[in-house]
């Protein structure tokens, strides 16, 4: 008899370790945070965004002056209630998603395509008038006026 309740006590304790065992490891799934995506509530402000903006000017040295080149002539960007962007710069045109960030001073649009972000700092939004500041790669800030499309 007590052999077999050894025997019994043996195993009830491999099946606790077993069932600890499991089910402390089941918690620690690792996520990746880079795949996370924010959540993202919208506002009166972002609100403003929805519409579709044509550039007007730019200005690269402090002068609003600089009119569209032949390329930018097409440029600009349309912002949808569901967070989709159609985004034309220098004539190439690319979807994808955008969001502004809780302060609303940066508008980020991920390219679908490529997956690459494209940052925006929003220097004046307002009904009739868009002006975001971009830098490029090789640094260069360069200020750019949009206004709203007239149906």
């Amino acid at each position: 008899v007590q052999k077999k309740y050894n025997a019994m006590k043996k195993i009830i304790a491999v099946f606790v370790y077993a069932l600890i065992f499991n089910t402390a490891f089941a918690q620690t799934q690792k996520t990746n945070p880079t795949k996370v995506q924010p959540s993202f509530v919208m506002t009166a402000k972002d609100s403003l965004l929805c519409k579709v903006w044509k550039m007007v000017s730019f200005d690269r040295f402090a002068v609003f002056n600089e009119p569209p080149s032949e390329k930018q002539k097409n440029d600009g960007f349309t912002f949808m209630a569901d967070q989709t962007a159609f985004v034309t710069i220098e004539g190439n045109a690319v979807t994808g998603k955008w969001m502004t960030d809780k302060a609303k001073k940066w508008i980020t649009v991920t390219v679908d395509e490529t997956n690459e972000a494209i940052r925006l700092q929003v220097k004046k939004l307002e009904n009739e008038e868009l002006i975001v500041e971009y830098q490029d790669k090789e640094l260069m800030r360069t200020n750019y006026k949009y206004a709203p499309v007239k149906k």
